[in-house]
Parts: C-alpha cells; sequence; structure tokens
C-alpha cells in the first residue's frame, strides 16, 4: 500500500487539507463505504509522511478486521475505492477553486432548469463581480477569465433571445463575441510562447506542432490587422492584457529585434497595476525566455535578468504561492547577478532566500553561489573549493557548472588541468544519451571557442586574434562578455 496512489496523494496535502478530506470521506453524500472510512481513520494516524512499515497492506487488514485471514482481493477493491474517493476529492477542490468555472455550472444549470427569475438575478451578480474593474483582483488566467466570460454571456444572450426579446441580447451576443475572440488570441500568444520555452529548456523540436505552423502560414501576416480591430472596439484591461501577450508574441517570434522586448517590459511596467499575479509571472517567464534566446550585443543579458527578477520581487511575483522559491529560478538569479558584477547584492540575496528553496537543493544552490561570487572577484581557487562541495548529478546548472571550471582554469593559466577537463567535459557530451543533439551543439560551441582562446594566449597573432573576435562576437553563449574581456586583455598585453 505503501506505493498506491492514495497515499501519494495524500503526502502532498497540507494540514488543512487533510482535515477537509476527512469531512469529505465522513459525508455519506460522497462516501457510503463504512469499510473505506475506516481504512482513512487508520492511514491517518501516519499523516504526513505516511511512509510508516505499519501502513503494508498486511497490517492494515489486521486493524481493520482484527482476527480474519487477509483477503487480496477484498484489500484490493477498498484501496481501490479510497483511490477513486481521493480522486473525486481533487477534482472537486480544483473545479471549485476556480469559482467563475462553478459560476457559469450554476448559470447553465439555471437555464436547463427554467428557473428564471432566479437565473436574471444571479447573471445581475456575475456581472458585477466579474466587471472589468475586478479584473485584477481574479488572480486566474486571463484565458480562463475570458473563456468562461464568453460561455456565460453567450448563456444570457440565448436566455434573452429565448424569454425577453425586448431586451439588449444582441450587444450581450457582441460581449459574448468580445470576450471569445480575446480568449482565442490569448490562447494562441500563451500556447506559441510556451512552444518556445520548451524549445529553450528541453530543445523541443516545435516545427511541426500545429500552432507553430497556424502563426507561420495563416496569423503571421495578419495578426497585426487583427489586433487593430480587437483595439478599437476594446477597452482598460482587456486590451492592456491582450496587448501585452501580443508584445510577447512579437518579441519570441522575432528574437533580432530587442525593441520588441523593451516594449514589453514597458507595457508590463505601465499596466502591471492592471493585470493579475498569474498574467504576470506569465509575462515576465516570457520576458527571460527572450533573454535566454537572443544573446546579441544589443542587450545586457546579466542586467536584464536581474532588473526583471527585482521586479517580480517587488510585485510579489518571485516566490510561490506556499512561499517556496523555485531551485532553478533561485540559481539564474544568482548566475546572472553575478554577471552583471553584483556580487554583493547577489549575497544579500542568498542569505534572504537560500531557506526558501527545497532542502535537497540548499548545498548544491549555495555552493554554487559562492563559486560564482568568489570568480566574480577573481578568487578563483576558492571558487574552486565551493564547486568541489556540489554533488553535480543532482544539480540542474551543470553545464553552467562545467564551464565555470574551464573559465577558472583558464584564470589561473593551468594548461594542464584546463586540458583535462576539456576532455571530460567532451566525453560527457558524446557519451551521455540524455543531452539532446542541441544541447550538444551549445556545449561545443563553448568548448570550441574556449579551447581557441586559451591556444591564442599561448601563441597570439593578429590574424587568430581578429577571426577569434568576429566569431565571439556572432556566437550564442550566455559568457559573451567574458570571453571579448579575456580577448581584450590579450591584445593589450600584445600592444604593451
Amino acid at each position: 500500500m505503501l506505493k498506491s496512489s492514495l497515499l501519494e496523494i495524500l503526502r502532498t496535502f497540507t494540514k488543512p487539507e487533510l482535515i477537509k478530506f476527512g469531512d469529505f470521506v465522513r459525508s455519506p453524500y460522497f462516501n457510503k463505504k463504512e469499510n473505506v472510512t475506516k481504512l482513512f481513520l487508520e492511514i491517518k494516524k501516519y499523516a504526513p509522511v505516511f511512509a510508516d512499515e505499519n501502513l503494508e497492506k498486511e497490517k492494515i487488514w489486521q486493524k481493520l478486521f482484527p482476527g480474519k485471514d487477509y483477503n487480496y482481493g477484498i484489500m484490493k477493491n477498498l484501496i481501490h475505492d479510497g483511490n477513486k474517493l481521493i480522486e473525486r476529492f481533487i477534482r472537486l477542490e480544483y473545479s471549485e477553486n476556480i469559482e467563475i468555472r462553478t459560476e457559469h455550472d450554476l448559470l447553465e444549470a439555471l437555464f436547463e432548469r427554467n428557473i428564471l427569475d432566479l437565473l436574471s438575478r444571479k447573471f445581475a451578480s456575475f456581472e458585477k463581480l466579474y466587471s472589468e474593474a475586478n479584473f485584477k483582483n481574479i488572480d486566474l488566467d486571463s484565458e480562463i477569465i475570458y473563456y468562461n466570460l464568453n460561455n456565460v454571456y453567450e448563456l444570457k444572450a440565448w436566455s434573452d433571445y429565448s424569454y425577453n426579446p425586448d431586451s439588449n441580447y444582441k450587444d450581450v451576443q457582441r460581449k459574448s463575441s468580445g470576450y471569445f475572440i480575446y480568449s482565442f488570441l490569448l490562447g494562441c500568444f500563451k500556447r506559441y510562447n510556451n512552444i518556445k520555452s520548451k524549445n529553450i529548456s528541453k530543445h523541443f523540436d516545435e516545427k511541426n506542432d500545429f500552432i507553430e505552423s497556424f502563426f507561420e502560414n495563416f496569423l503571421q501576416e495578419e495578426i497585426e490587422l487583427i489586433m487593430n480591430f480587437a483595439r478599437k472596439y476594446s477597452s482598460g484591461s482587456n486590451i492592456n492584457v491582450l496587448n501585452c501577450y501580443y508584445l510577447l508574441y512579437k518579441s519570441i517570434s522575432s528574437k533580432e529585434n530587442v525593441e520588441n522586448y523593451f516594449n514589453l517590459k514597458q507595457a508590463l511596467y505601465k499596466y502591471g497595476n492592471e493585470i493579475s499575479n498569474t498574467d504576470l509571472i506569465s509575462l515576465y517567464a516570457g520576458l527571460n525566455n527572450y533573454l535566454l534566446e537572443n544573446q546579441s550585443g544589443d542587450i545586457n543579458t546579466a542586467m536584464e535578468f536581474t532588473d526583471n527578477y527585482k521586479t517580480m520581487m517587488s510585485r510579489n511575483l518571485f516566490l510561490e504561492p506556499n512561499g517556496k522559491l523555485r531551485e532553478y529560478r533561485f540559481n539564474m538569479y544568482i548566475y546572472n547577478s553575478c554577471n552583471a558584477d553584483t556580487c554583493d547584492e547577489t549575497l544579500k540575496f542568498i542569505s534572504e532566500y537560500l531557506d526558501k528553496i527545497p532542502e535537497i537543493s540548499r548545498s548544491n544552490s549555495y555552493n554554487f553561489g559562492m563559486a560564482l561570487v568568489h570568480f566574480a572577484k577573481s578568487e578563483f581557487n576558492k571558487s574552486l573549493e565551493f564547486i568541489s562541495k556540489i554533488s553535480q548529478n543532482y544539480f540542474d546548472m551543470k553545464y553552467q557548472l562545467k564551464n565555470l571550471m574551464l573559465m577558472i582554469y583558464y584564470e589561473l593559466n593551468d594548461y594542464d588541468a584546463f586540458l583535462y577537463s576539456l576532455d571530460t567535459n567532451k566525453h560527457f557530451l558524446n557519451n551521455n544519451k540524455a543531452v539532446d543533439d542541441n544541447s550538444k551543439e551549445s556545449a561545443n560551441v563553448f568548448l570550441n571557442l574556449i579551447s581557441k582562446l586559451f591556444k591564442l594566449r599561448e601563441n597570439f597573432n593578429d590574424y587568430d586574434y581578429k577571426k577569434l573576435d568576429i566569431e565571439i562576437s556572432k556566437s550564442f553563449i550566455m559568457q559573451r562578455k567574458w570571453f571579448l574581456e579575456k580577448l581584450k586583455e590579450l591584445n593589450l598585453k600584445v600592444i604593451n
């Protein structure tokens, strides 16, 4: 039973959720099986870990049916019933948390039952609750809001048309159509962004994706006309949130144009107070995804990353709703903060936020941060000391860490250690099947450039210097600033 879905889900429950599920199990409306209730009351004794050996099926059986021989079939059915019950509980909890959806369900039920007076009053309450002025306070994905608003006003249009023909049902229908268009466009923009995000993090091949093809073959030329039409018939937060997602689409669909990135950033600064936190988090994630893709010299990636994260902190968007922080976000902040030459801020950040990330990741992330800080301060041996404490097999920044080690050996002018680390990295890339082709290509670009840089220091000549300068300037690497600084140092050394 220790591996059952029932216990797997229970391990994720907070104390209030466990209490609420207990009430759910005891309710005869949801559960009429007394033995399922007994099962829950017994296993709940081992909360919150639910890993005690007493949770083995045979031992639970003895508690539930003392003196009776163990029956595999009965116990299996009992656990199955428990699994179905907790799955139903999660479904209900999830759906009730999206109030706009449950309001629509109630309105549709009243319409189908022809309870018109109550339906009219509920429509009026709904319109007041979900007015445009309240959108910022509805912390939901805007696509979900507009999708459900479309459904509600479509229902109201049918109700008015059927039972109140003298009403303004045409205006209601136009409102429904507008919300449908918002929902559709938001869905397209967001899914396009999601596809690109997957391509960045996992090098997902988006070429055969329907949304990608849809934009390229149908929407790309007409999208500005559609947006102008939407702006003409919209106002306030409706068009502002849609326009922000449109700017996000423009940013990630034309990475070479940094103006789109800054237009989006400015729009978020201007309209952020009108947009829900859920959407703001998604939009700032899109800004940062753009930075991961665009490594041109037209933008200071490290400074922009750091600034975006600071804005998220100031708007209470940086942490998860439970007050925790994702390990990746923590590591990306310290990585870019150090690259932006703000080591003091990095140290302050580590002190303030380290206990917010999962405990299992804290040691690695702390040592990674300290290695970066000491590298930025040119304390390279200290940096190596902290790197030696990192368990690389379980670290999500392993590529950045391997690159950092090579940069340290370059700074120390330790050619033997450099060659060994270079060979180790190449061996890792060539023999690790988990590394996809795009990751290998990106890693090999870095390895090729730093190898050439070390060789140039050993045997400098003007031709190779200019050639490497061009190659670095055109390359897609996050360490471009460091490479150009080292190249400049070599040239100055020769001049002097």
